[in-house]
């Protein structure tokens, strides 16, 4: 395999793990959403036993029908993401799959580097497997919004 075709590659990963921890960062927003509806309803509901105020309960109410559609669409979007990574996961591992295992087991630091994140992306990969269903789903909304 030519240098340029490895310099591809590891690009194509560079590019992929970037993407992967602006995901992280998603992710951690959406725990910290998780938990901020988890305490709206609690107090809501501890005020509604403690029969205090309508007004003040409507607003903690509306409050929470704000954070729950905000909660909502991140969800969709991380889970667009996941079946993204995926498929992006599963081209790099094609292409690392066009070096050969003799190419990928020498010395140079490029290909032990490649061959160790061969590894890691496979067994990621598995992880986060979406459903056929999903997979379905994603494809016609890919295909929805080229038109």
């Amino acid at each position: 395999m030519s240098k340029k075709d490895t310099t591809y590659i590891l690009n194509e990963i560079r590019n992929y793990l970037d993407e992967f921890n602006n995901s992280k960062d998603d992710y951690y927003s959406f725990i910290e959403l998780s938990n901020e509806l988890s305490e709206l309803r609690t107090t809501i509901q501890r005020i509604e036993l403690a029969d205090a105020s309508i007004p003040y309960i409507n607003q903690l109410k509306k409050q929470y029908d704000a954070k729950e559609q905000a909660y909502i669409a991140l969800y969709k979007y991380i889970k667009h993401g996941l079946i993204s990574s995926w498929y992006e996961t599963n081209k790099i591992i094609k292409d690392i799959g066009k070096i050969s295992d003799a190419d990928l087991s020498s010395k140079n630091k490029q290909m032990q580097y490649l061959n160790h994140y061969k590894t890691l992306l496979q067994e990621n990969n598995d992880i986060i497997k979406p459903t056929l269903k999903e997979r379905i789903a994603y494809s016609l909304s890919n295909l929805i919004r080229k038109r």
